[in-house]
């Protein structure tokens, strides 16, 4: 996710540095915005997918892709999407977009939890384990 946020970056410095000779031809500081936020969006939901997947599959729901590291790997995520926001747009819009970003996360995240089968397996049982 960051690698590939510092090459658009790179590509960008180059397109603002001499808009007349632009190497890449058509291509616009928004068209990379555009392109950088859509990729760091999917890259954070695959991660958190595969952190929540890897904690109830493997981990039975302990120790592994806890609060700390969703809050984390969406703090990370929400600066990226902002930053470049903030490079093609008003605060308003970046502010906008960011909250609409967090509802989509928020119910993909909720529907993946309600049907994920470890938790109804967990839930069957009827009691909740205490951590020792």
């Amino acid at each position: 996710m960051f690698a590939v946020n510092g090459g658009i970056f790179a590509l960008a410095r180059i397109i603002t540095s001499a808009p007349s000779e632009n190497p890449l031809g058509k291509i616009r500081l928004t068209h990379l915005a555009i392109g950088a936020i859509a990729f760091t969006s999917i890259m954070w939901f695959d991660v958190w997918i595969w952190g929540e997947n890897m904690r109830l599959t493997y981990f039975d729901g302990k120790q592994v892709f806890q609060t700390r590291g969703k809050a984390i790997v969406s703090l990370l995520a929400a600066l990226l999407i902002g930053g470049w926001l903030l490079a093609t747009s008003s605060w308003q819009t970046t502010i906008l977009v960011l909250a609409s970003l967090a509802l989509v996360g928020a119910a993909l995240a909720y529907h993946f939890w309600k049907n994920h089968p470890s938790i109804k397996n967990r839930n069957d049982r009827g009691s909740i384990e205490p951590h020792a």
